[in-house]
């Protein structure tokens, strides 16, 4: 007769023997009439003698039951049974101590506890998984998450493993092999060990979109699709960054997208410090040898590539850029950038320091004068749909950072003897009217200072066809 613990859904958990045979469970209840036919309980020795001949069979229930079934949660009950503390069965253990019974991280593999030349561990540490491609022995998943069947197979000397085993065993793989295998799941353990991301960042590899494997550098960057982070911002001509730029393999951004782990860390911000990922370029480039700055190759390579992304990433970023954009300013003076040709195209280029926003004031008196917008080095805008007037309510502000580089946002002095200087190289005669305004703005803008910078001013209004009438 069985147990109720030997029995799981109705049915044995262990086929019987063919000369040892269960009775049928309609018997139960008839106990002191059958016993006298030699009837009894089967023990734990019992049940081994059925699991050893289980499990040399093709057919063997244990190896062959879905690892998710409820059925081993059953098995490992009843065989744990044997550590009882009241009654442990010390011969029930010996004997189950030399099966190979141990459902390994591979489901093909079983090992016994005493012929495991390895140690075999539980295949997580406090719920994290044990990566499988560090080369320990780990117990099968659906194993080590049950707490009954946990329990049984530390019974049989199963092992919790040491967190800093398991970070040892990564980092030697990926401080020795140039193309570490299952970085998602190092990675993954990482991030939910809550491993300081700055150690991290020594010696983990990971896969870039070219198909390198490399560290932390100041030239690594996400494929993030923020509008104005480097992905982005050089979109369609990654070819032309790759000796300056490298992006890690976009799976890896998405990998625990809005998880946190216990200390708090979002995956993506994690992963941020742990690889040196940017997402858009630093302003600067440091040289540690003569302790010199200078633009960074980036956003070098971005102006190059296009001078109103240059303009555009320096807007977006400049929270983070304005307090070190000083260390470079007669750099930034001098950046050639796209000017308006004429009020929709545009082909020129001209230093920043040169330059006028496109402000209503300025569009405004350049038309009033009859003149081009090519004449004064209007600022080409990234993305500059809006009208003059909208830009002066909503977008100017955004822009009035390059006034710390010489940019202007309205008339000045400089404006008008442009003006002067491109009403004279009309082949037709002057407007009367349009020279007496810029020679009046001139007027009221000048000052006793700037007495020598106007002598050709003079020069021109002596010979202006209308010197006897002008101011």
């Amino acid at each position: 007769m069985l147990h109720e613990y030997m029995v799981h859904d109705g049915e044995p958990i262990l086929d019987d023997l063919s000369d040892d045979v269960y009775l049928a469970p309609q018997y139960r209840g008839y106990e002191s009439r059958i016993r006298p036919l030699r009837v009894g309980y089967a023990s734990l020795l019992c049940m081994v003698r059925r699991l050893e001949a289980d499990i040399v069979k093709l057919t063997s229930r244990l190896k062959t039951t879905d690892p998710c079934d409820s059925w081993h949660v059953a098995f490992a009950s009843l065989f744990s049974r044997a550590w009882a503390s009241k009654s442990p069965d010390v011969a029930v253990q010996t004997r189950l101590k030399r099966l190979g019974i141990i459902p390994l991280h591979s489901r093909q593999q079983w090992a016994g506890a005493s012929d495991a030349k390895q140690k075999i561990y539980l295949s997580d540490i406090d719920g994290v998984a044990i990566p499988s491609s560090i080369g320990l022995r780990l117990l099968d998943t659906h194993a080590s998450s049950d707490a009954t069947r946990r329990a049984f197979y530390m019974h049989l000397g199963v092992e919790e493993c040491l967190p800093d085993r398991v970070l040892d065993r990564i980092m030697t793989i990926h401080e020795q092999n140039s193309h570490p295998p299952d970085i998602s799941s190092h990675l993954r353990y990482l991030f939910y060990a809550n491993e300081e991301p700055e150690e991290v960042q020594e010696w983990i590899r990971v896969p870039t979109t070219v198909g390198k494997f490399v560290t932390a550098s100041d030239n690594l960057y996400f494929p993030s699709a923020g509008e104005d982070d480097l992905h982005q911002l050089i979109n369609g001509h990654h070819s032309r960054f790759q000796d300056i730029v490298v992006f890690i393999e976009e799976s890896l951004m998405n990998l625990e997208l809005g998880n946190k782990n216990d200390d708090g860390f979002e995956w993506q911000a994690w992963l941020q410090q742990a690889t040196g990922s940017r997402r858009y370029p630093p302003l600067l480039q440091e040289h540690t040898n003569n302790s010199s700055v200078e633009l960074s190759s980036a956003l070098r390579m971005v102006h190059k590539y296009s001078a109103r992304t240059f303009l555009r990433a320096l807007r977006a970023h400049w929270t983070d850029y304005g307090e070190d954009a000083h260390r470079i300013e007669a750099d930034l003076r001098v950046m050639q950038v796209r000017c308006l040709d004429d009020i929709v195209g545009m082909s020129q280029r001209g230093a920043l320091e040169n330059t006028y926003l496109p402000t209503a004031s300025v569009i405004n008196t350049t038309m009033e004068l009859g003149l081009s917008p090519r004449d004064f080095q209007i600022l080409c805008l990234p993305g500059r749909r809006e009208t003059t007037d909208e830009l002066d309510k909503t977008g100017y502000r955004s822009w009035r950072f390059l006034e710390d580089f010489g940019a202007r946002c309205k008339p000045d002095l400089d404006f008008y003897k442009r003006a002067l200087s491109a009403v004279h190289m009309e082949e037709q005669d002057p407007d009367f009217d349009i020279l007496v305004e810029i020679y009046r703005s001139i007027a009221l803008l000048a000052r006793a200072s700037d007495h020598d910078s106007l002598w050709y001013v003079r020069l021109l209004q002596i010979h202006s066809p209308y010197a006897p009438c002008l101011p």
